[in-house]
């Protein structure tokens, strides 16, 4: 190694080493936050979708759900039981038969009808809303997954132009340095007069 080059050389680039590892971040993150962050993406799609629907026109999401429907055993078993006895009830009773039974037995399978109707729309709507919640969640985890990553590349952006800049400062500084022990050994030699 000539005097050229200790003068003029490259000198190790501490950034440059660094640098190296700093740019191996975001590759090394992105297995572990992409597949949450891609579901949030796809969680973020539906929920949109499906919000937007409901506000726009609730009743249609209540017509889907109640096209559904079919009565429960529970009803089925209930309407037999009460149907069996408005009817002994009505054939004690010398009504068996007439138009005033008829508009009971109807009145009473409305009113269980309604009730086994709005049960099962509630546990619909439960189950709706047990999914839309888990799509939230979704979402949440892909928002904080894409929340992560871009703080962890916006660090190491950060640190890298730290880097560089203090790896360009200490150059300025080293080259500074040299020109002027250079210029003040010169000085000196020319004041004692060794240099002539």
């Amino acid at each position: 190694m000539g005097l050229f080059d200790i003068l003029f050389g490259d000198t190790p680039n501490a950034a440059g080493a660094a640098n190296q590892y700093y740019q191996q971040i975001p590759d090394a993150m992105r297995p572990y936050l992409d597949p949450a962050f891609q579901r949030g993406e796809r969680a973020a799609g539906s929920l949109e979708e499906q919000y937007g629907s409901m506000a726009q026109d609730p009743t249609a999401l209540i017509n889907e759900l109640m096209g559904k429907y079919q009565p429960s055993d529970a009803y089925k078993y209930q309407q037999e039981q009460m149907s069996q006895a408005a009817a002994n009830s009505a054939a004690a009773g010398g009504m068996r038969g007439t138009p005033f039974e008829q508009a009971e037995q109807q009145k009473l399978t409305q009113g269980l009808l309604s009730q086994d109707m709005q049960q099962w729309l509630q546990n619909a709507l439960g189950v709706k809303g047990t999914g839309l919640q888990g799509q939230q969640n979704l979402y949440g985890m892909g928002l904080g997954a894409g929340t992560n990553m871009a703080e962890s590349l916006a660090n190491v952006l950060g640190t890298q132009g730290s880097m560089a800049f203090r790896d360009a400062l200490q150059k300025q500084q080293n080259q500074s340095d040299m020109w002027g022990n250079i210029f003040k050994g010169l000085g000196g030699a020319a004041s004692s007069g060794k240099f002539l």
